[in-house]
């Protein structure tokens, strides 16, 4: 394996890591920290109803939590932007795009070799394959 590949999988390992892992627990420690003290600060009277800092998490998680499942349900199933993140990353990984427009371009070889009309879904999916394939950087 030349270093160069070896030190680009441990960044994007890195990554990976820091972004789901460390700094998501940073993120959400930091938010209840300040989020405590700043009401507490604020809104005296809290201070009764949330004596200790255990408190006062168990209840913002009875609350945050189902919210924050809510709100990425409707992320990733009521709105358009999931499907365009993805539509997004197929478009840029030619490991999608190449391999599928080698398949169509057998595929409808092997049709017509077999003098087998090809269905016009098929026909569409090819040009649309090929079209992305020669906005490509890499190809076989």
């Amino acid at each position: 394996m030349k270093v160069s590949s070896l030190f680009w999988r441990i960044v994007s390992y890195f990554r990976l890591g820091y972004s789901y892992y460390i700094a998501f627990i940073l993120t959400v420690s930091n938010f209840m920290m300040i989020s405590y003290y700043l009401v507490m600060e604020r809104i005296p009277f809290l201070k009764q109803v949330f004596p200790h800092f255990a408190y006062f998490i168990a209840i913002l998680a009875c609350f945050i939590i189902p919210l924050g499942i809510a709100l990425g349900y409707l992320h990733a199933r009521k709105t358009g932007a999931m499907a365009a993140d993805g539509y997004v990353s197929t478009r840029a990984n030619p490991l999608n795009i190449v391999p599928a427009y080698i398949y169509y371009k057998e595929f409808l070889r092997i049709e017509e070799k077999l003098g087998v009309q090809p269905s016009e879904e098929m026909r569409r999916l090819f040009a649309f394959y090929e079209k992305e394939t020669r906005h490509q950087k890499w190809s076989p």
